[in-house]
């Protein structure tokens, strides 16, 4: 879906960064579009996640701790471009980052130590967190259609392409799908953190995940044509926030 297109001469020698925005919005056509991948099993269960979530964030009774393992178990679930098992893969050896299958373990042994209500809130979080794993694992759309953009089995095209994720073993994670998925990155795709992205009018911008709302991508255009990638459930919000930005 095409959201918008905005009216945006030649840029000096050694440009600073802020120039190089002031470039982009004042004298090129940029073009933002939305790209929501439709998965309807999905979306039934982030639904149940995030209302089970919510609950368990918003009780007293509930360890901070495990308020922060939920948060983190979603978000890895529904934000990242690649199948969970290739996030697991590159954060295994980091004690800093916590794969998907450890949060689920995790989160299953803390249920089966506190009572209540919010035991067995935790314990149907934990279960259609790991039914949506296995799909995940299984079949992952929102995977497929990045490899169709940037791999070299996808659409061929000379254009330059930059991919933005938000951490840099969401690069790994990507480069490990790409190598066991038995595929390559094309010549003309680049893989980016959010805060390694430079404006260009030459490149064409694929932000793989949902950013943070405060992500300055929303507000400031890092190339001429700009594409936002996500799963459904997060369309409505990462729609309102380009609206709202850009």
């Amino acid at each position: 879906e095409l959201l918008s297109t905005a009216e945006s001469t030649r840029l000096p020698e050694n440009p600073s960064l802020t120039t190089r925005f002031e470039h982009l919005i004042n004298t090129e056509e940029i073009s933002v579009e939305h790209v929501t991948i439709g998965y309807p099993e999905l979306y039934e269960i982030v639904a149940d996640l995030s209302a089970m979530r919510n609950d368990l964030q918003n009780s007293s009774n509930v360890q901070r701790v495990i308020k922060m393992e939920v948060g983190w178990l979603f978000n890895l679930l529904t934000r990242l471009p690649v199948k969970p098992e290739y996030w697991d893969g590159v954060v295994a050896d980091n004690y800093y980052q916590q794969g998907v299958r450890e949060l689920l373990e995790n989160l299953r042994g803390k249920a089966q130590r506190i009572d209540g209500r919010e035991a067995d809130l935790l314990v149907n979080y934990y279960e259609a967190a790991n039914a949506l794993h296995g799909r995940l694992n299984s079949a992952h759309p929102l995977q497929d259609a990045l490899f169709e953009l940037i791999s070299t089995d996808g659409k061929s095209t000379d254009d330059a392409r930059a991919v933005v994720i938000k951490y840099d073993f969401e690069r790994k994670a990507i480069l490990q799908a790409l190598t066991l998925e038995d595929t390559t990155l094309a010549d003309n795709v680049t893989i980016h953190t959010e805060t390694e992205i430079s404006p260009t009018a030459d490149t064409e911008v694929i932000v793989a995940r949902p950013l943070d709302a405060n992500s300055y991508l929303y507000d400031f255009p890092t190339a001429n044509r700009i594409v936002f990638l996500q799963y459904e459930p997060w369309a409505p919000i990462v729609e309102d926030r380009i609206a709202s930005g850009i």
